[in-house]
């Protein structure tokens, strides 16, 4: 439990304030894919390390994001966009903050 706890903390820290995407906001996506899963009848069919990769993948989706998007990060090649050739900028810099 405590390594759970410790690392939902690093995982809230990776979060940047902004007005949408915020740790909130993914604490919000981690439960509703929770009562999809649970209440919907979805995790009967998903093996248990696809279950793992669709929660982990709604309370990371955004970690990171500085509320611009990818369009934003490709025109203005943005160090970000840079690092990530373009492709999937967010998301590609939410997972990479992650691991």
């Amino acid at each position: 439990e405590g390594v759970v706890r410790r690392w939902l903390a690093f995982v809230e820290s990776l979060y940047v304030e902004t007005p949408y995407h915020s740790a909130a906001r993914a604490a919000d996506a981690l439960q509703a894919v929770h009562f999809l899963l649970r209440r919907g009848g979805a995790a009967r069919l998903l093996c248990t390390t696809r279950l793992l990769a669709l929660l982990l993948a709604a309370v990371l989706h955004d970690a990171g994001h500085d509320g611009r998007n990818n369009a934003f990060h490709q025109a203005a090649m943005t160090d970000r966009a840079i690092a990530f050739n373009d492709q999937s900028i967010q998301v590609s810099h939410s997972l990479s903050l992650s691991l």
